[in-house]
Formats: structure tokens, sequence, C-alpha cells
């Protein structure tokens, strides 16, 4: 189908040429607003929606990176069998503790091939381990007294040690407190 849009006076169109499938000819992957289960500092738990019986490739990068097309999601991702319409499980694993996304699409036994659809991968932090040893230590509130009187930039999650939304002397007195308590 040819689609062409035009603005009010006529100066302006484009042209839009869209394929229409019926009777479920393509997959549909559908990623739900709860798709992720579960995040730990290594592995997270995804659960996605496949439309039909279908191979789901995915392939996980730095949140930053460039979205990846299809062809790069099954040359380089990992796949598993969605074995009918439904929901699909995925463990992700050998993930690291920075924000992360992964892309997905399904293809079926016809080699038709779904969207390219995505999932942000949170961060995880741990609240006062500033030196990002995966311990919070005298080391991690020297580190933030000295990045606090430095003014140097800190992560909220990890250095607001008191929760009150800015990083600053009080969070690294309460961090000193924290770990001396120990």
């Amino acid at each position: 189908v040819k689609l062409v849009l035009k603005n009010a006076d006529g100066n302006q169109k484009r042209v839009y040429n869209v394929t229409l499938y019926t009777q479920n000819a393509l997959p549909i992957l559908t990623v739900g607003d709860d798709a992720l289960v579960e995040r730990t500092d290594t592995t997270a738990k995804i659960k996605v929606t496949a439309s039909k019986a279908s191979t789901l490739y995915y392939l996980v990068q730095p949140a930053d990176a460039e979205v990846p097309d299809a062809a790069k999601i099954q040359a380089e991702g990992k796949s598993q069998t969605a074995e009918a319409a439904g929901e699909v499980n995925v463990d992700l694993t050998e993930l690291s503790k920075k924000a992360q996304k992964v892309y997905m699409i399904l293809k079926d036994e016809n080699g038709n091939v779904s969207a390219v659809r995505s999932l942000d991968i949170p961060q995880i932090a741990l609240s006062g381990d500033v030196n990002d040893d995966g311990v919070v230590n005298l080391s991690d509130a020297i580190a933030l007294l000295n990045k606090v009187t430095a003014q140097e930039e800190v992560d909220l999650a990890v250095g607001d040690v008191n929760g009150d939304g800015v990083v600053n002397l009080q969070d690294a007195i309460a961090l000193l407190n924290k770990v001396t308590a120990q």
C-alpha cells in the first residue's frame, strides 16, 4: 500500500510504502511494562509474549550502544525457542552492574521476523560502594569524602547515603558512621 501524506497547503508531502500482512503471518513480540521480573548484579529475568511458535533472538548491549538491526541480533545474540504463542521467560546472564539494554526479535519457521523490541536493564548500585568493589567499608567513606571535598560528581544511587537526594558532606559523615559502627 502506498500512503501519501501532505500538509494543509500542499507544499510538503511524505510517501510511505506499507506492507500489510494477514492471518498471523508475522510473529509479534510484545514487551510489557512488567517485562523485567528480577535484576541481580550479574543476571536478569525477563518475560515477553510471542504471538506464535518461533525462535526468540536477543542481544544485550551497553545502554548507550547503537541500536542493532535484526541481522545483528541474530548473528551476535543468543536464542531460545518459543514453543507456542504465549509468555516466554528469558534468563539473562553475564550482565554487568551498569545499565544495559536487551534487543529482541522473533523469527518464525517461514523466516518471517518481528520488529526489533528493546528493554532497559537498569544499573545495580550498592549504596555507599563508592569504589565499586562490592563491599562498603572505610575505603568507600574516604573515597566519598575525597570526592565531595573535590566537588567531583558522584552517582546519586551510590553516594546519597542519607537519602536526601543530594551527595554532600552529610553523606560522607553518614557513611563513615555506618562503616565504623560495624
